[in-house]
């Protein structure tokens, strides 16, 4: 097993009652590295190509590009058994 580091992003659903806030859950959200991205896929420079295809759920923090884990599964299930144009 690799030593990866994941980056946990506390997202939280807030419901607004009257004057009252209630918090109503809070879930972590599991982003993927360029680095975990490539292991996934086997190549950085596939890795690199699919953060820049246009359609794939890349997030652009500064200098870093993230994808949620969520949203990557939703796209490669969408994606599944397709020809997909990379960048």
């Amino acid at each position: 097993m690799t030593n990866t580091k994941r980056i946990d992003i506390m997202h939280r659903e807030d419901n607004m009652i009257g004057e009252h806030r209630m918090v109503q859950r809070e879930t972590k959200v599991k982003m993927l590295s360029a680095k975990e991205l490539t292991e996934i896929v086997g190549s950085r420079s596939l890795a690199y190509r699919l953060f820049n295809t246009e359609g794939f759920p890349a997030i652009r923090l500064g200098k870093r590009v993230l994808v949620r884990e969520d949203s990557l599964d939703e796209w490669l299930k969408i994606n599944e058994g397709q020809c997909v144009n990379i960048g």
